[in-house]
């Protein structure tokens, strides 16, 4: 196709419509290699600002900061002040946790670039960015806030914009600055999704400014009438020796739960990693010389359903198992727990994928939804994981005497989401021993078999966008009421391609 073109403008444009595709296939070598070709001309005019910012997206996509920032730079300086390649360089530095740098390219992007409604989104994920970086000075933090509030000034129409700067004021406890931001935003954006988790975080900071000041926002509000504070949520794991995954369990339902409600069942881990869990409940489990699933199964069940006398709701997920609502509908998975009618939400499941060829290994200091954007979806993982009412759960927690009902509740899984991490696991869990012949064959993958499960990662097709709707109505036709009273699937379902995570839940976890 490229080859074909009878001059080099054509070659270029061609060289970017094949880089598309190569990207859609998730042929990312074959389309920086055909990228670089046509960049190779350095005619400004054949070589359109596309194709640098096309190269810059990929290298981003893959974490190669240095080489999507050098790109960005060698395209500055054919079209110097451009718009388009300027808010690249500041989403780079803020990504990659350049400090200084990003914060001098967005005030100069500030103070001399009339910006359109989609280059918000630079700038939201460039601010981002920097509040993940860890070890921010006071005065960067406050830097960062008030950046915003410059491009607020001029730019007073950007929802995602004056949203972030909320989240900015919320985790400073500045309720008014975030109530005033929530509802600017509210008003600005068309989007329905967004509109219902600002509702939502403009009630949560309506009662605290409550609290906090008796009196305060007795004003008509834009935030529906408030409920009530003293909805609890208890959420339950159990671990043997996860260092890798507890981590991340805590960070995340401690942030959408609350530390003090994470209770950790340790099976007897002697590797250091449940010594400190921040503030989580825990119970020791002695360690016997063979593992029972069943007994866990009754151990868990009887916790949850007895914790239910003190919590107004209980979720069990696996160390692995990430357990998100809809940013764009609920303000956290508390929020859509507290608003939960039926008596037990099942989760619509996925595993991130690893492609180990295409992608680098997860790194701790940038949110791995970010890092691991595709998933597949997996009907193993479409679990019954929140209860409001006592349950009898089947084996791995995957059947209940409720018929399912999917909404806006995913479960991501970490088991695939990285060859390394998968290796370290696989070497732990081989060692133990199954009360039952032959149970546990998962946890016993050899080299081989493992390796085997992440190069299949490759051949599987990536769609367009967050489509899953054909997998889980092949999923919900095989599901049907068992002699145990409970729903469960005839045959396992996987999804045929890998779906593209939304960038709205990247920052969950």
């Amino acid at each position: 196709m490229v080859d074909a073109c009878k001059d080099r403008a054509d070659f270029a444009e061609g060289a970017l419509l094949l880089a598309r595709a190569y990207r859609r296939e998730r042929r990312n070598d074959a389309a920086l290699a055909v990228l670089e070709r046509a960049l190779a001309l350095r005619d400004p005019d054949v070589v359109g600002l596309r194709q640098y910012a096309e190269y810059a997206d990929i290298q981003t996509s893959l974490q190669a900061f240095d080489d999507g920032l050098a790109r960005t730079e060698e395209g500055l300086d054919m079209f110097p002040d451009n718009r388009a390649l300027a808010l690249r360089r500041i989403r780079i530095f803020g990504q990659s946790g350049r400090v200084d740098a990003a914060l001098a390219a967005l005030a100069e992007v500030c103070d001399g670039l009339e910006l359109n409604p989609g280059d918000e989104t630079f700038i939201t994920q460039a601010l981002r960015g920097l509040g993940k970086v860890g070890g921010l000075a006071p005065g960067q933090k406050v830097d960062l806030a008030t950046l915003g509030e410059r491009f607020i000034a001029r730019y007073p129409e950007f929802p995602g914009l004056n949203a972030y700067i909320g989240d900015l004021a919320r985790d400073r406890r500045d309720w008014a600055t975030a109530l005033s931001h929530y509802e600017r935003a509210l008003k600005v954006t068309r989007n329905v999704g967004m509109q219902a988790s600002l509702r939502d975080r403009i009630e949560q900071s309506l009662r605290a400014l409550r609290r906090t000041n008796p009196g305060a926002g007795a004003q008509e509000t834009l935030a529906a009438p408030a409920l009530r504070v003293t909805f609890q949520v208890a959420v339950i794991t159990n671990v043997y020796n996860e260092k890798r995954n507890l981590p991340i369990w805590l960070g995340h339902y401690g942030r959408q739960i609350g530390i003090r409600n994470c209770i950790v069942l340790d099976h007897g881990s002697d590797d250091g990693s449940t010594d400190d869990l921040g503030g989580a409940g825990s119970m020791m489990l002695p360690r016997r010389p063979y593992y029972n699933e069943r007994h866990r199964m009754a151990l868990i069940n009887q916790t949850a359903n007895n914790l239910l006398n003190f919590y107004d709701a209980v979720i069990y997920t696996d160390c692995d198992e990430m357990l998100v609502a809809d940013p764009y509908r609920y303000g956290s998975l508390l929020d859509y727990v507290r608003k939960l009618k039926r008596q037990v939400a099942h989760a619509i499941g996925f595993n991130l994928r690893h492609d180990p060829v295409t992608q680098p290994p997860l790194t701790m200091d940038r949110p791995i939804l970010a890092q691991r954007p595709l998933a597949q979806f997996v009907s193993a993982m479409c679990k019954p994981l929140v209860i409001r009412r006592p349950v009898s759960r089947g084996g791995g927690f995957h059947s209940c005497e409720h018929a399912p009902v999917f909404d806006d509740l995913y479960l991501f899984r970490l088991r695939k989401a990285d060859r390394n991490w998968a290796q370290e696991r696989m070497e732990t869990t081989r060692e133990v021993k199954f009360e039952r012949e032959g149970g546990g064959k998962h946890h016993r993958l050899s080299d081989e078999e493992l390796q085997k499960s992440f190069d299949t990662v490759c051949k599987l097709k990536v769609s367009d966008g967050f489509d899953y709707e054909e997998d889980l109505k092949s999923h919900l036709s095989r599901i049907s009421l068992s002699n145990s009273g409970r729903y469960t699937v005839k045959g396992p379902v996987q999804g045929r391609a890998l779906v593209r995570i939304p960038e709205r839940f990247w920052n969950v976890f």
